[in-house]
């Protein structure tokens, strides 16, 4: 086609509509509608067919919101393409309706997010519409973004911050490019593999919208995604998968299939508390962690959850470091261990044996050996904190067949959207708990289980999550991805990175490597997982030499992840403005018992599949985190 007024199509016209699709938010949309130039009358130059989208050049010399315009057609199109007679018939309010919810919503996220007003050609949609009200429920549901859509069913942590436009992780609610990211131990956003299956899947959700099977395309969707899961740790045959708003609300799950009717009360002993996230404790002893639950419920942060009798229920901590900081060996952890088991029993209390699998910093306790050794010994109940996921499945495999449950998630190491968690859970317990509490009805849906417990989920709202399941759907295309290279090479990337880390520390004095996981490659299987792949950094302050604190260390943190131009002098050397530039995320800053505070540098499946083994790569990178980090420092605490 051509435009009569311009002639023929320019090359350069197809090339930068080419770089216009290309732009995070419009990114799997593609797929559902085919865009291409033409002629198209005013006043917004875009005509829009069922699954087809004809633009006119003009309109790319025109707004600066022209992948809004693109954005809102492109749904247009594809729920035309779905219910083609709703394109012309008298229903086609409802669905111009559809498409502008998903464009009011867009308003909220980047790259729009904070300015102060819509721009007018949506304000007289919105106007030209006039149906509010008369969408059906379901379809409201769906009729959004999925940027916006994985962002809900969770809690405040991923809130978008209207000035950084970012969460309190640091990370975006699209994919980010032009980001060196070394965040796998705190959360990263989401790619672009997941974000285009998580588009897939939504708009699966809209199509069974249409059809009134909404929730009943839910449930299916949890049980695949939980088939999915399990399949990828090739652990279907040991345990079953629980879905979950987070690692937090999994430990709050394993917290209900353990506790135990006659007994005076619970003893829970938590490794390593201190390195654990902030809100498991509260989670694992029947609280809530956080003031809205995954399901929009209002609460009380540390108020107990209806029908947990928190008030029986002791969470104490055992430490994993010494006075020293270091690591605690694992015979004295064990004797530890036994010590607060015959104190629990002398009072009555069952005893629940929270092991962790990596903590914040990396550190495993009390491992594998010592859990199999107290569970034989004093048949004590464990649930196993592996939401890091930086151990090798099979390790797990062997926490399940001693009758252990595991958190585990999509994010962290994998790099998948923040807030997907699992709770797996041994086959001989799949049946769940006698009961569930009724407070979980405002963390978990009946999608999220598995069949087996069927007879316990009439306490649980039907169906399941929109934004979990595309979380999940997201990480488990990153974790397919990453099953699909040799796992020799997986080892040599980390080898590789560990090795850019400490080459890195000789040119950097003002940084120390804190105590974390030795790695155990040399006694292990070789596997990936036996090499360390969290640094810990302590940083001190250029002008008095003393350890930055954590709330010093969480504003580097925040700056880092920022196009830093501006703090800079004006006429300071042009390199340094190419390198302030550079987005650099690393895991948030993390309190270190009888140690500083630190920063960490955490590699995971993405810069394992994008950096490959290449020890130049790594040092590169490592490097520039560094130098901006040490820029920074130079900048803003040396004035």
């Amino acid at each position: 086609m051509q435009d009569e007024s311009r002639g023929k199509l320019l090359e350069s016209d197809i090339d930068r509509l080419a770089r216009i699709l290309a732009c995070p938010e419009l990114i799997g949309l593609t797929d559902a509608a085919r865009f291409h130039l033409g002629s198209a009358p005013g006043p917004w130059f875009c005509q829009v067919r069922p699954g087809e989208v004809i633009l006119d050049p003009s309109l790319l010399d025109g707004p600066a919101d022209i992948a809004l315009i693109l954005q809102f057609a492109g749904e247009l199109a594809a729920w035309q393409q779905r219910i083609p007679a709703l394109s012309s018939g008298q229903d086609r309010p409802a669905i111009l309706a559809a498409a502008l919810s998903n464009a009011r919503l867009m308003e909220v996220l980047p790259p729009r997010a904070g300015l102060a007003s819509a721009p007018d050609w949506l304000c007289a949609l919105q106007k030209e519409s006039r149906c509010d009200g008369q969408l059906d429920p379901d379809i409201q549901a769906v009729a959004a973004p999925t940027a916006w859509l994985m962002v809900q069913d969770c809690d405040p942590r991923l809130d978008l911050d209207p000035v950084s436009r970012r969460n309190r992780y640091g990370c975006s609610a699209l994919p980010m490019s032009q980001v060196i990211e070394l965040a796998s131990s705190t959360a990263a956003s989401t790619s672009v593999v997941g974000w285009q299956a998580a588009e897939q899947l939504r708009h699966r959700l809209i199509a069974a919208a249409l059809g009134g099977a909404l929730q009943e395309e839910l449930m299916a969707a949890g049980q695949q995604l939980a088939h999915n899961l399990l399949s990828l740790l090739d652990l279907e045959k040991q345990a079953v998968a629980i879905l979950a708003a987070s690692g937090t609300t999994a430990a709050l799950l394993a917290t209900c299939f353990c506790l135990q009717e006659g007994k005076h009360g619970t003893q829970i002993l938590m490794l390593g508390a201190e390195e654990a996230g902030s809100g498991t404790p509260l989670a694992i002893g029947g609280r809530h962690s956080s003031a809205r639950t995954p399901s929009g419920s209002l609460v009380c942060a540390g108020a107990a959850v209806e029908g947990i009798n928190a008030e029986r229920i002791f969470v104490s901590s055992i430490a994993i470091r010494d006075n020293a900081g270091r690591p605690i060996a694992k015979n004295r952890l064990m004797e530890q261990i036994e010590g607060a088991i015959t104190l629990a029993s002398q009072k009555g209390h069952a005893v629940i044996l929270h092991a962790v699998e990596s903590s914040k910093t990396g550190l495993v306790a009390p491992g594998l050996d010592v859990v199999l050794e107290l569970r034989r010994r004093h048949n004590i109940a464990v649930i196993v904190d592996a939401c890091q996921m930086r151990t090798d499945a099979r390790l797990l495999a062997r926490y399940l067949e001693a009758g252990c449950l595991v958190t585990v998630t999509g994010s962290k190491f994998y790099g998948g959207p923040p807030f997907s968690g699992a709770l797996l859970v041994p086959r001989d317990l799949a049946s769940g708990p006698a009961s569930l509490p009724a407070g979980l009805a405002a963390y978990s849906w009946q999608g999220d289980w598995p069949r087996s417990c069927q007879d316990q989920l009439r306490a649980l709202p039907r169906g399941g999550s929109p934004g979990l399941y595309l979380r999940w759907q997201a990480a488990l295309a990153d974790m397919a991805t990453f099953s699909s290279f040799s796992e020799s090479m997986k080892t040599a990337a980390l080898r590789a990175f560990g090795q850019a880390v400490r080459d890195a520390l000789e040119q950097f004095p003002e940084l120390q490597l804190l105590p974390g996981y030795p790695g155990t490659e040399e006694a292990g299987s070789g596997h990936w997982s036996d090499l360390p792949s969290i640094f810990t950094l302590a940083v001190r302050n250029p002008v008095d030499g003393a350890w930055l604190t954590e709330p010093s260390l969480r504003r580097l943190h925040a700056i880092l992840n920022l196009d830093a131009t501006s703090m800079l002098p004006n006429n300071g050397p042009a390199a340094e403005r190419l390198l302030a530039q550079k987005l650099c995320h690393l895991g948030q800053p993390v309190a270190v018992s009888h140690c500083p505070p630190g920063l960490r540098l955490a590699a995971g499946a993405r810069q394992i599949m994008q950096w490959g083994d290449d020890p130049a790569v790594w040092s590169q990178q490592v490097g520039t985190i560094l130098e901006k980090l040490r820029l920074l420092l130079r900048t803003l605490l040396s004035e």
